[in-house]
């Protein structure tokens, strides 16, 4: 089997090549076989982003409270100031296989920062596949990777989280990593593979981002973490929200707005 996956890694060295700034993976860890998780949901219903409650004139008093809708806007990505080499392949690398779905890693056109040293990382499956499906993440200039993952079919559309916490990663400050996920229709011609990249880099928490993030509260998290250009602990507190309350419709408009700013491809306009 391994001698099967050394093969299957050289072949996509060349895809990830093209990602990633002339900078390859190969094999040399283990395998891991991770239980799936379900999809994030989000669809149209009542609920609101968040509630407050202000008093109602009634015969000149004032009436009990009453509960009203207060309504954020999107959150803003700012992406950092320096520049980095491009971290993504918009939409998948397709192969020869016009069947196979189409394949986006939840990454920026640039290296993405994050403040968590266990991130999760997203990427979208257009439809149901009945294929392989790998991850890899390692440093940028790593020769093997620091965690591999296979998923066997099926996999389900819509948008999937891979959380490092899960396989006890830890990411190194100031380090690049690079990550890809990738369709695998067949192990003996990997040339056919869908692959979607991207890049990520921990970065020190200032105290005023601290103290922002405590008189904010969750419900802020999101629009702080994008001002302050952490893409991905934006994107992961998004994807919260939208777990704990998957009915809520602006929160759902938060995600399709911040893919969306970031030019990412999302066929629903929605988290699924």
């Amino acid at each position: 089997m391994r001698t099967v996956f050394a093969r299957s890694w050289l072949i996509i060295l060349v895809l990830v090549f093209i990602c990633l700034n002339n900078n390859s993976v190969t094999a040399g860890t283990d395998r891991v076989n991770p239980t799936p998780r379900a999809p994030i949901s989000a669809s149209p219903d009542t609920s609101a982003a968040n509630e407050v409650s202000r008093p109602s004139p009634a015969d000149g008093n004032t009436a009990p409270t009453q509960t009203v809708r207060k309504m954020l806007p999107a959150p803003v990505y700012r992406p950092p100031l320096r520049g980095a080499p491009a971290g993504r392949v918009a939409g998948g690398t397709r192969g020869t296989d016009d069947e196979l779905p189409l394949l986006q890693a939840l990454s920026p056109g640039h290296v993405g920062l994050t403040i968590n040293p266990q991130p999760s990382l997203y990427y979208i499956l257009s439809e149901n596949s009945d294929v392989t499906v790998e991850f890899a993440i390692s440093p940028l200039r790593a020769a093997a990777p620091t965690l591999e993952l296979r998923w066997q079919p099926p996999q389900t559309a819509g948008t999937h989280a891979i959380h490092l916490a899960d396989f006890g990663i830890h990411l190194q400050p100031g380090i690049v990593y690079k990550w890809f996920v990738a369709l695998v229709p067949d192990d003996e011609h990997r040339s056919q593979d869908v692959v979607t990249c991207g890049a990520i880099k921990m970065t020190d928490a200032l105290p005023a981002l601290k103290g922002a993030l405590l008189a904010g509260g969750e419900d802020m998290a999101a629009h702080i973490y994008a001002d302050s250009g952490l893409w991905y602990d934006a994107l992961h507190s998004i994807a919260r929200q939208i777990a704990a309350r998957p009915d809520n419709p602006e929160l759902a408009k938060a995600w399709s707005g911040l893919l969306e700013q970031a030019g990412l491809w999302n066929p629903t306009r929605q988290a699924r």
